[in-house]
């Protein structure tokens, strides 16, 4: 997608949330009468925005809000407050990617995943080659797509592993097996290059912003992102509804990585055509991770990348 127009959609995504915070207010409930129209409010803006799964949830804490006003000694008074507290976490989750508090979450969040990831495998130190790809790759990435809270704080960490792997953290911490570039399915130095354009395009894009905000969605904002990313994955493979929802924004985030990754590669003066040979490389193999559904269809990808080549 070039630049200007995936520009465009995102602000029109965040003017989306910003008209949702404005018309869903917590000064708007004042009595019990304010109770029912305000949310009725709230949830159409939740719906406008994206977030559906909100509009249920908002739905179910006014019953129950509405169960326990009989056991307090001011019934009306009690669902005043309960109510308001349910908008304001309305407004929290549809504010939640613009929320400084939760990026610097899911910073942390990430960083704990990742560690668990790669705990088994020895910490090494990259190549000179991938290291001069990653400090090109990452500066460059950082112009095309200016932070929204401040600009990453690149650090590529490897482990020795013979896994074809890598992971992007919020921040911008990139994790990398050495199995990239050495060992068995070694790859060309340029479809290295694809693998951390790839990455450090999750990174500039937030996108564990937008995964962890959907969990709070899911699990609900008195949560902190890591906690609420936890529920949300150890309930996944049960709740249909809810990984077809994480399905979608993980593939999403996925072919918006691939497509501004050859952006990436082209602004850097590198190969872009590296990211469409390393899919292609992985075509035959059955990658770790990929089977859950968080990737889209290799063929997929690749007609992705293809356009995303032919764009200016």
């Amino acid at each position: 997608m070039p630049r200007f127009t995936f520009l465009r959609f995102f602000s029109f995504l965040i003017s989306l949330e910003v008209s949702a915070q404005q018309l869903c207010e917590v000064s708007s409930i004042n009595s019990v009468a304010d109770i029912e129209p305000a949310v009725q409010i709230c949830q159409k803006a939740a719906k406008s925005a994206g977030h559906h799964q909100l509009h249920r949830f908002l739905a179910e804490k006014v019953k129950l809000c509405k169960g326990y006003s009989f056991n307090s000694k001011d019934p009306q008074s009690y669902l005043v407050q309960c109510n308001r507290e349910n908008v304001q976490n309305a407004v929290e989750i549809m504010t939640c990617t613009q929320s400084l508090k939760r990026y610097d979450e899911v910073i942390q969040s990430d960083l704990v995943i990742s560690n668990k990831l790669f705990k088994e495998y020895p910490k090494v130190t990259a190549t000179s080659a991938v290291k001069e790809l990653f400090s090109k790759i990452s500066k460059t990435a950082e112009k095309l797509f200016p932070a929204q809270f401040r600009q990453p704080e690149w650090s590529l960490m490897v482990f020795d592993s013979p896994m074809v792997n890598a992971t992007a953290g919020a921040g911008g911490l990139i994790f990398a097996s050495t199995g990239l570039w050495q060992g068995p399915a070694q790859l060309q130095l340029s479809e290295v290059a694809a693998v951390l354009a790839h990455e450090a395009s999750h990174v500039v894009l937030e996108h564990s912003l937008q995964q962890g905000c959907l969990a709070l969605e899911w699990i609900g904002s008195d949560h902190d992102i890591h906690s609420a990313t936890e529920v949300f994955r150890e309930d996944l493979m049960g709740a249909i509804e809810r990984k077809a929802v994480w399905m979608e924004l993980s593939q999403k985030n996925e072919k918006e990585a691939d497509a501004l990754a050859v952006k990436v590669l082209s602004k850097a003066g590198l190969d872009p055509k590296g990211m469409l040979r390393l899919l292609e490389a992985l075509r035959p193999k059955d990658q770790p991770g990929f089977s859950s559904g968080s990737h889209p269809d290799i063929e997929d990808r690749i007609e992705n990348v293809k356009k995303a080549l032919q764009s200016p």
